[in-house]
């Protein structure tokens, strides 16, 4: 399972995975001082925001990547009513049922 992980973000990720692998060894970072705080009965309320910021940044950044990746292949989307339709950049179109 890791290693499908590891593939999907790598393909999601591209050239940003410096910089999400940055921002995973300072989660990592900050994870273990949360772990000592935790431990001394200290105020850890900093440091969790810290992460918590550091979660959406890596978030934010597979997004864009993701957005970035999604506009290489698909023309256009139309939405319906009852479907939406995906057209692709090689012509090839896919209609897909709303679930009810």
């Amino acid at each position: 399972m890791d290693t499908l992980k590891n593939n999907i973000r790598e393909i999601i990720a591209g050239n940003n995975l410096n910089e999400i692998e940055t921002v995973d060894k300072r989660i990592a970072v900050k994870q273990a001082i949360l772990l000592t705080l935790l431990k001394a009965k200290k105020d850890y309320t900093k440091t969790a925001n810290e992460i918590d910021e550091l979660k959406g940044k890596k978030q934010q950044l597979l997004i864009e990547k993701a957005g970035q990746e999604v506009r290489k292949y698909i023309k256009k989307i139309k939405v319906y009513e009852d479907r939406f339709s995906i057209t692709f950049k090689s012509e090839i179109s896919v209609d897909i049922e709303r679930a009810s």
